[in-house]
């Protein structure tokens, strides 16, 4: 509960303080008060956004699970953040090593939800040049990996136990709620992700889903 509310605390206290600040601006200098109002405005949004992800957290995951492709659920992740990579020259590749088409039972748009972080988390970790991969395989029986690789400067090792807890960020602007949120989503599916820690340089995210 402590740690909660010092991030909570931790994460309003900067939206809070733009939001007087402009508030101040537009009584000292009416005739100005156009621009501070829509930073106001925008900064109430983001301060409700925050609270909302805070908050959602705590509460527990109701599945709502449809027979579906994975596959066409990670191609329409790539696509929807494909132009983020474009823009900043990075390079994203899908490979899918399955022998044959897979019907498997989830929630789409909480795995949707999950990929888009895990990706959006990989294109921030990377640089002009980089590439990110991403593959859809079988190692086991009843299961299938769904493997996130980017060349960034990989998770150190101290805190590569801490980056699931909830509101542990190395961020400058994090809620903390983001790999928290995609490991409980995954878990009510039954399946893990985790770090691949034999990955030399770079991060590598896995999420193992029952099925194939």
């Amino acid at each position: 509960m402590n740690q909660l509310l010092s991030t909570v605390f931790h994460e309003v206290r900067n939206p809070l303080g733009v939001i007087n600040l402009h508030a101040e601006l537009i009584m000292r200098n009416p005739e100005k008060a156009a621009l501070s109002a829509e930073i106001i405005s925008r900064t109430s949004r983001d301060l409700e956004q925050i609270l909302t992800q805070l908050l959602d957290f705590s509460k527990p995951i109701a599945l709502e699970k449809t027979e579906g492709n994975i596959e066409h659920t990670i191609n329409k992740v790539i696509n929807l953040i494909k132009p983020g990579y474009d823009e900043k020259n990075i390079e994203i590749t899908f490979k899918n090593t399955l022998k044959k088409e897979l019907s498997l039972s989830f929630d789409k748009p909480k795995i949707h939800q999950v990929l888009f972080n895990l990706l959006k988390n990989a294109l921030e970790a990377s640089k002009s040049g980089d590439r990110v991969e991403v593959s859809l395989e079988s190692f086991k029986r009843n299961s299938i990996f769904i493997k996130i690789s980017d060349q960034g400067l990989g998770i150190p090792a101290e805190n590569r136990e801490k980056i699931f807890k909830p509101y542990f960020t190395t961020k400058k602007h994090g809620s903390g709620i983001g790999l928290a949120e995609a490991k409980k989503i995954v878990e009510a599916h039954e399946g893990s992700l985790y770090i691949d820690t034999k990955k030399a340089g770079g991060t590598a995210f896995i999420i193992q889903l029952k099925g194939g």
